[in-house]
């Protein structure tokens, strides 16, 4: 099950190990930053890019 939390702006606080392995990110890439990172990719550079 994939888990993620946010704060009322959109801002993740929390995502358990499942969400983290999916999105191709660290989990220190994701928290503080808005969940629609997941939807764009940006703007961060997954670690599995080339």
């Amino acid at each position: 099950m994939l888990v993620s939390a946010t704060d009322t702006t959109g801002i993740i606080t929390y995502c358990n190990d499942a969400f983290v392995e999916l999105s191709g990110f660290f989990r220190t890439e994701l928290l503080g930053q808005p969940h629609s990172v997941m939807r764009t990719g940006l703007p961060f550079v997954s670690r599995s890019a080339p």
